[in-house]
């Protein structure tokens, strides 16, 4: 199933909560009862701080991002046989469903979790 989440829906205000691992910077709300939720933390949870970077530089060439569970893909960066879309797609690697996020949604999204990198306590 593809959701689409609106702006209001995929604000990180609403959508992130602290991180329960110290190798994670946050965590997505709702996330154990499925659905879109589940796609987002398989996301945001494969984002270590070490790789954030990585994730910044992706994202300000307008470019996909993706780690071991994962990805992220702009809707100008299709095959002539994926399924069309608006925004940015998030796919997990484990999952049947993906999520669409507007870039927009999804520019704030990668914004908070670096907010959240950088006021982490260092190792």
């Amino acid at each position: 199933m593809r959701y689409r989440l609106s702006n209001e829906a995929a604000a990180p205000e609403h959508l992130l909560r602290p991180a329960r691992y110290d190798h994670t910077l946050a965590d997505v709300a709702a996330a154990d009862k499925g659905g879109a939720a589940a796609v987002l933390r398989d996301f945001v949870e494969g984002i270590q701080p070490g790789q954030l970077e990585n994730l910044l530089a992706a994202t300000a060439r307008g470019a996909g991002y993706g780690h071991e569970f994962a990805a992220s893909t702009y809707d100008d960066d299709l095959d002539e046989d994926d399924e069309p879309f608006e925004g940015v797609l998030i796919t997990a690697r484990f999952r049947p469903d993906d999520v669409v996020l507007s870039r927009r949604g999804y520019e704030q999204l990668v914004a908070a979790l670096a907010d959240r990198a950088q006021s982490r306590p260092p190792a």
